[in-house]
């Protein structure tokens, strides 16, 4: 579930809150995972999915570690969007087309496009995203081994 347009960021908040548990055991797909701070800045971001062993990991970790993260589906329709990729590709330092999964059946056309083509074709098929990517400030990481979260936040906790 995404929170509606035109709701604050506390009202989101509460929605996304009741949403979790449902979110990650009902329907295995690709998440966002969200952290918020209690005055509402955005504090991290980790793009997952529940059936890669990897991401679980890595969302694993956080929660072990006392992060709290707040769940936002991202396959639903205008989720990943191409801002969001360019933002991934800024803040990993890492072009787009490095970021893609090349053994998914959509790679094959998408390894012929570059830019703004490969952006769309990415947001029309987002399993070709890798995955976890932890968002954090003006910093991301594939967090691939699980552990590369450590880079971004303290393993001893929030």
């Amino acid at each position: 579930m995404t929170a509606a347009k035109g709701t604050n960021l506390r009202e989101r908040k509460q929605l996304l809150v009741g949403t979790t548990a449902r979110a990650c055991y009902d329907r295995p797909q690709i998440l966002i995972v969200v952290s918020l701070r209690t005055d509402g800045e955005l504090i991290m971001r980790l793009i997952h999915t529940t059936r890669c062993s990897k991401s679980r990991g890595a969302l694993q970790l956080l929660q072990d570690a006392g992060y709290a993260p707040e769940v936002v589906l991202y396959r639903d329709e205008g989720v990943l969007t191409d801002a969001l990729l360019q933002e991934i590709e800024a803040k990993t330092g890492t072009p787009l087309a490095e970021l893609l999964r090349t053994k998914e059946e959509a790679y094959a056309e998408a390894k012929a496009l570059e830019g703004a083509a490969l952006r769309r074709w990415v947001v029309q098929n987002p399993v070709l995203l890798e995955r976890p990517i932890l968002i954090v400030g003006d910093r991301a990481v594939v967090a691939r081994p699980p552990e590369r979260v450590w880079e971004l936040v303290d393993p001893k906790g929030a």
